[in-house]
């Protein structure tokens, strides 16, 4: 039950959460890692259970139960989007647990101690990139003094651990780096989050997650903040091989608040397919509105996934992913 307040606290929180309006830097750590999140709208907050969680949900990686790892690579209307995900799980440690055994009177007559194995949890690791087009640098006077290159980093550390009644919590430290020609400037961010499951008949799972909390990103005089976000949502499977999930996400510093759906729906073992909409796509959206789609393959602990997301005139944002478990 403590659980479910913690959840329900969460969403709470989200939906509470305001601040003024500002600015955001570093608007790729939006993006996060994975072609299969990319291709279902991004409503991966309860949703991601595999090394790429740590961009989405660290308390998903806690459902990694061996060591695997993922890359990401991204068209991204004329810019390029690499991440690289990697967790591995620290196994089990035995320890004694202490039991009570009582009597008809209700009192203990005797305390036992047996073998058992405690969950250490999973550490993971994770690298993105984002580069730019050339841009065209122009000084006070606004005349052309030629083109100039810009990318942004990120590295982040990360750990979860499954708590007990389902519950997982898990937390990841990051740095990100923007480089502007000559310039560039970094800030340190925390992720958190935590996912409930329910292990009920549809496989209910429950997610929260704080991401990008932490210090602005400073330019000279000029500070202007990570794009700090609130993520609370749900998936569930109706019947076999339907997979849906949702997701609301509040972004206070920029003072917007966005809603995503996604579905995937497997038509063999090896094959599954997927759809997904979210809801404010900003500026560039079109009359596709905030449509994606995509599809998935795998073969035994390999799998290879593909999301495209039509922005009309701008072109297609293709993202390919593949991933595997040692």
């Amino acid at each position: 039950m403590r659980h479910h307040k913690m959840i329900v606290a969460a969403v709470a929180w989200l939906l509470a959460a305001g601040m003024a309006r500002a600015e955001e830097a570093a608007s790729f750590l939006l993006i996060g890692g994975g072609a299969r999140a990319a291709a279902m709208g991004g409503a991966a907050v309860a949703l991601s259970a595999d090394a790429d969680a740590i961009y989405w949900n660290p308390a998903g990686l806690a459902s990694v139960t061996r060591p695997e790892a993922g890359a990401t690579h991204a068209l991204y209307l004329g810019d390029t989007y690499d991440a690289l995900a990697a967790a591995v799980p620290l196994g089990n440690r035995g320890v004694l647990r202490k039991e009570e055994l009582g009597s008809r009177s209700g009192r203990a007559a005797a305390t036992a101690y047996y073998p058992a194995e405690s969950d250490m949890g999973v550490v993971a690791v994770g690298l993105a990139r984002m580069g730019y087009a050339a841009q065209e640098g122009r000084d006070a006077a606004r005349r052309p003094t030629g083109t100039f290159s810009a990318s942004d980093y990120s590295a982040s550390l990360a750990y979860a651990r499954r708590v007990g009644g389902g519950f997982s919590a898990g937390l990841a430290v990051k740095r990100a780096q923007t480089r502007l020609a000559d310039s560039s400037a970094g800030a340190t961010a925390l992720d958190a989050g935590g996912v409930l499951d329910l292990g009920t008949r549809f496989s209910w799972r429950f997610g929260a997650a704080v991401r990008n909390l932490g210090q602005d990103l400073r330019f000279s005089e000029q500070a202007s903040p990570l794009p700090l976000t609130f993520a609370a949502g749900a998936s569930a499977e109706p019947f076999r091989g339907l997979l849906l999930t949702g997701e609301v996400q509040r972004r206070p510093k920029s003072g917007t608040t966005a809603g995503s759906f996604g579905a995937e729906y497997r038509l063999h073992s090896v094959v599954a397919l997927r759809a997904g909409y979210l809801q404010d796509r900003g500026p560039s959206a079109t009359r596709w509105g905030g449509l994606t789609g995509g599809l998935g393959l795998g073969w035994g602990r390999l799998r290879v996934d593909y999301s495209f997301a039509p922005f009309g005139a701008l072109g297609t944002v293709q993202t390919i992913s593949i991933g595997g478990r040692f």
